[in-house]
């Protein structure tokens, strides 16, 4: 077998333990209170975004953090939507991490997440 074979062998077994990996999914999400959204995947597995859109009620920044204490990501500021298509821009977080919705304080945060689990 030449190199250039082997190399193709390990790149097509590589994408075919990837997509069996994924499993694209959609959540509907309710919070009054900040809380998990989707919980931790596991050891060796990491949660992948790759759609968000949420809307929020009251005068309090809402926003997206991989665990209570991670980095706010895409924060709403004040009543109003948000939603973006990730798709070739996917946001990974960390190994065995929940996706957690943060509020800063009174009132309610609702949208849809698209999210998938994959190897790290």
């Amino acid at each position: 077998m030449s190199r250039t074979s082997e190399r193709e062998e390990k790149l097509l077994e590589e994408v075919k333990d990837k997509l069996a990996a994924q499993t694209r999914q959609y959540k509907d999400f309710s919070l009054s209170v900040s809380g998990e959204i989707i919980e931790a995947p596991g050891e060796g597995k990491k949660l992948r975004l790759f759609d968000i859109e949420w809307s929020s009620t009251g005068d309090v920044m809402t926003s997206l953090r991989f665990g209570p204490d991670g980095t706010d990501m895409w924060p709403l500021q004040a009543k109003g939507v948000m939603s973006k298509n990730l798709v070739g821009r996917e946001r990974d977080g960390p190994e065995n991490t929940n996706l957690y919705g943060y509020l800063s304080g009174g009132g309610h945060m609702r949208g849809t997440i698209g999210w998938e689990i994959v190897n790290v």
